[in-house]
């Protein structure tokens, strides 16, 4: 059997060989890299910012760790606008999750939706991008509400102090102040006062200052003002390292000029701020406050003592038991016997 060997020429091989790297490449980026492929649509309407642009161009390169430290510096810079920044945290949360850092990548999209809430990935980017930022998208909407939850009875005697509490649950830590809008009922107008932030512990036992305030009202005056409570300190934020739930307490004051016989209620609502002034959440409104009846204590009623504690009844006792007396005495006397009358005997006495 004849070898038959066949001696290709060299440029032939490269021919063959260089289409097949080619396609390979190809191939590779279609599937393994998908995401790094920025679309047309998005470099049009990038920013002009040239920290911004120098880093898009990386990530395009896939040089990933030198685009992260240019997206940081870009996000830093005082001259990047809003807009800037936006969009340096999308690319730098792009960047982490291509190199699979997902708690960094986490991070940089909640940091992005802190700045925009409304902010949303359209379909121009990759899905696996999409699918991500969903997630992120979702645990941040959870931990973005804000709960206020009210922890006051429906009565209370206005002979005790009035205390309010509330509970409010910010995973965020974005509340700063809490306002508390309160009235007497039949007054025209609310009246505007700051919640004091205390320690649990303060605040299950409602330990604070009372103050003391006129009613508009017109009517009798109330019984005597309450005696203050001891003042507790006030705890600043930075004690309490805003802590994920916190307590807020405010004291009624103890009104002055309301009638005394009969009840009343205390209306009021609050309103949650952050540290920009902008309102976070609510609980109750003007129209439809929350309300707290004030219960006058009835007085307490002396019963009268015993009949058998009385002087009349002592007296006639005393009457009914001398007469009772005499005449036993009388009966005796009447019917005792009179002696034997003497006979002049002698009595010896003999002793042996």
């Amino acid at each position: 059997m004849t070898h038959v060997e066949h001696n290709y020429p060299k440029r032939h091989i490269h021919t063959i060989v260089r289409p097949l790297t080619l396609m390979l490449g190809t191939l590779l980026l279609t599937f393994c890299f998908p995401y790094i492929q920025t679309s047309s649509a998005q470099v049009s309407g990038i920013s002009k910012n040239a920290l911004v642009r120098q880093g898009i161009n990386l990530y395009g390169e896939q040089k990933f760790e030198t685009a992260i430290t240019v997206f940081k510096r870009a996000y830093k810079w005082s001259g990047s606008t809003r807009a800037d920044r936006i969009e340096a945290l999308k690319y730098l949360a792009f960047c982490y999750i291509v190199l699979r850092r997902d708690r960094q990548g986490r991070d940089a999209f909640t940091k992005l939706l802190g700045m925009s809430p409304s902010f949303r990935l359209d379909a121009s980017n990759p899905p696996k991008f999409r699918n991500f930022f969903q997630k992120v998208l979702s645990n941040f909407q959870a931990n973005r509400k804000i709960s206020v939850v009210a922890n006051n009875p429906q009565e209370w005697p206005s002979s005790k102090p009035l205390l309010i509490r509330f509970k409010i649950t910010d995973r965020m830590k974005r509340v700063r102040k809490v306002i508390i809008w309160h009235r007497l009922e039949g007054d025209s107008q609310y009246r505007k006062s700051t919640m004091t932030e205390v320690p649990q512990n303060k605040w299950s036992k409602g330990s604070t200052e009372t103050v003391v305030l006129k009613s508009k009202t017109p009517v009798a005056k109330l019984a005597k003002p309450l005696k203050p409570v001891k003042k507790s300190p006030v705890v600043s934020q930075s004690a309490l390292q805003l802590k994920s739930t916190r307590y807020f307490l405010y004291n009624v004051p103890v009104a002055v000029g309301l009638d005394a016989r009969s009840a009343y209620f205390v209306e009021f609502y609050v309103e949650v701020f952050n540290m920009t002034g902008k309102k976070l959440a609510l609980q109750g409104t003007t129209d439809r406050p929350l309300r707290i009846k004030r219960t006058i204590p009835k007085k307490k009623v002396k019963p009268p003592p015993p009949f058998y504690t009385q002087w009349w009844f002592l007296t006639g006792v005393g009457v009914v038991v001398a007469a009772g007396a005499a005449t036993a005495i009388g009966i005796a006397v009447a019917n005792s016997k009179p002696d034997a009358p003497p006979t002049g005997g002698t009595i010896i006495t003999i002793v042996r």
